[in-house]
């Protein structure tokens, strides 16, 4: 092999010992994003390289086409090997997950297969000439179409990596923003020299500088490296912090419009839009007003509790509004997160409603056997007063039925003691009715079942709900033949009925049968239901025809049920 003295073979070497040094030097942190990915360019940059040095330091035309050969290994997986050190290292990686990273390989190894078979046809160069500039011999280019697709795929590459450089710039803390500053400016270096060459804007004829100043870049990588960890510290992803941050993350400019928002905040929406960058917050998401209008510099604003529907069902979620301010103190936007509270929000709620159930029944208890007790106290006094055995007989009885009721009133306290105490669960009606039937006693009625698919969240003693229900139809209904139960549905309300055929329930009646004490036996059944079915926030109704049956209707709200069929009646 012969030699040529070229100006350029020494700076070829130092880049490619710089470059070569630094890809080996990443092996040690390669947990860091992006890491594999710029030991992979770097692994680029270095066949390029050595095979530049090859190209500007040999003579016979044959060996310096082979070493353009190996070159160009280089120069088809520097561009791609950037693009995806840019996805990586900025948390973008989900673009290149699985098979898809492999489409970025296609254009590189048809272009590397073109290069090696040029001399046959010749579409990547049109013709290679030698040229004598100041005694160093040089290899003049013309290119062909496949040269110039090649160049638009790399341009492309690398503008979108730019790009994305770019805009993490502008959410960076300071020591992230001083690594990334150095590399997209240590980056652009060898791109805008490539334009150069690529342009024939390059004065020196058959030398392509790129690689050249890739010594800048190694250099200033290396810098980067040194004073700010670039291969150290592990950069704080942006894009996949906001993925897979669960609390809901909305961020507004000072003209409340939205410039960026996370997957999390996205769920409360159902018009299966991805994003809405660029819209008004407050028609995107209408809840955030009440929020925004008190969020501004130096305010100090506690959550707001808000109900909002998720897949169909209701959470609770603290939204807060926090102003973002620049080091000059200037408002320049507003952050507001989604705090899902509601695993706690139920929590307390359903201590609070256990202790109101609990004083509630305890309450009645309290004051429906002290008056028993009154009662049995006095028949106790009278007969102990008196001679006559007839008397006494009567007292006896009176003193039994008090004692009788003292004992229903326990019974019955042993009933509902678990009202309110634990949480709501979801209820298959379908199967829950038919669960209640089999324990009610022998009775020749009709059970009609509508409810297939149904199910309801409500509280476990909802099952003594249809129990007391059914029981009010045998024990009052006089000529009840059948129980009906079914449902409709009524805007986004779940309508449960239960009718039957009976003799019904008076117009005077309708809602005095839900007050505490009315009623033939412990005038507590259906005030009971009523409570219990309050829990969740369902109501109980009767609006049946009196002489025709009773109808209770229990309207259960959106959120609260969810039906597996699609033949629900509507209304």
């Amino acid at each position: 092999m012969i030699f040529q003295n070229s100006p350029f073979v020494v700076p070829l070497i130092f880049s490619a010992v710089m470059c070569g040094a630094l890809g080996v030097y990443s092996y040690k942190n390669l947990h860091i994003p992006g890491l594999r990915s710029f030991i992979f360019l770097m692994f680029g940059v270095t066949i390029w390289l050595v095979g530049s040095i090859f190209e500007y330091a040999l003579l016979e035309p044959g060996i310096r086409y082979t070493a353009v050969i190996f070159e160009y290994l280089g120069i088809v997986l520097v561009p791609v090997a950037w693009f995806l050190f840019i996805l990586t290292y900025t948390g973008r990686d989900e673009w290149i997950q699985g098979r898809k990273i492999w489409l970025f390989f296609i254009i590189p190894a048809i272009v590397e297969l073109a290069v090696i078979t040029n001399p046959v046809h010749q579409l990547y160069y049109t013709s290679i000439t030698t040229e004598i500039i100041d005694g160093v011999s040089y290899l003049v280019y013309q290119h062909g179409p496949l040269f110039w697709i090649h160049t638009i795929y790399s341009y492309i590459l690398i503008l979108s990596g730019i790009g994305i450089l770019a805009s993490e710039l502008i959410f960076k803390s300071p020591i992230y923003r001083k690594q990334l500053l150095i590399i997209f400016i240590v980056c652009l270096i060898p791109f805008f020299f490539n334009i150069l060459y690529v342009s024939g804007m390059w004065s020196v004829k058959g030398v392509d500088i790129t690689p050249i100043v890739f010594f800048i870049t190694a250099v200033g990588l290396f810098i980067s490296s040194y004073f700010f960890q670039f291969l150290n510290l592990e950069p704080v992803a942006h894009n996949l912090l906001l993925k897979n941050l669960k609390d809901a993350l909305i961020v507004i400019d000072t003209k409340d419009i939205i410039v960026d928002v996370n997957p999390a905040a996205l769920i409360h929406r159902t018009d299966g839009v991805k994003s809405y960058l660029g819209e008004k917050i407050i028609t995107v998401f209408p809840f955030t007003r009440e929020v925004l209008e008190n969020c501004t510099i130096g305010s100090n604003t506690p959550g707001v509790p808000i109900e909002l529907p998720v897949n169909g069902f209701l959470r609770f979620f603290e939204m807060t509004c926090i102003p973002v301010i620049n080091n000059g103190g200037i408002l320049i936007g507003k952050l507001i997160t989604l705090h899902d509270v509601h695993e706690q929000t139920t929590a307390v709620r359903s201590i609070h409603r256990a202790n109101q159930k609990l004083q509630l029944l305890s309450g009645i208890t309290r004051h429906d056997i002290k008056n028993q007790l009154s009662v049995l106290t006095g028949y106790l006094s009278l007969a102990d007063e008196i001679d006559s055995e007839e008397f006494k007989s009567t007292y006896l009885e009176k003193i039994k039925t008090a004692t009788w009721m003292i004992n229903q009133q326990i019974e019955f306290t042993s009933v509902y003691q678990d009202i309110g105490l634990f949480e709501p669960k979801w209820f298959n009606l379908s199967i829950l009715m038919e669960q209640v039937k089999n324990q009610i006693p022998a009775t020749t009625l009709n059970f009609i079942n509508e409810l297939n698919g149904v199910k309801i969240y409500a509280d476990p003693m909802l099952e003594r709900v249809l129990y007391n229900l059914f029981d009010n139809t045998i024990r009052y209904g006089v000529k009840t033949t059948f129980i009906r139960s079914y449902y409709v549905i009524d805007g986004g309300t779940l309508k449960w009925i239960i009718e039957d055929d009976g003799i019904g329930i008076a117009i005077e009646d309708k809602e005095k049968i839900f007050q505490k004490g009315y009623g033939h036996n412990t005038g507590l059944g259906l005030f009971l239901v009523r409570e219990i079915l309050s829990i969740t926030d369902c109501l109980i109704t009767e609006t049946g025809v009196p002489g025709v049956g009773a109808r209770f209707e229990i309207r259960i709200p959106g959120g609260q049920y969810h039906l597996q069929t699609d033949d629900a009646n509507s209304t």
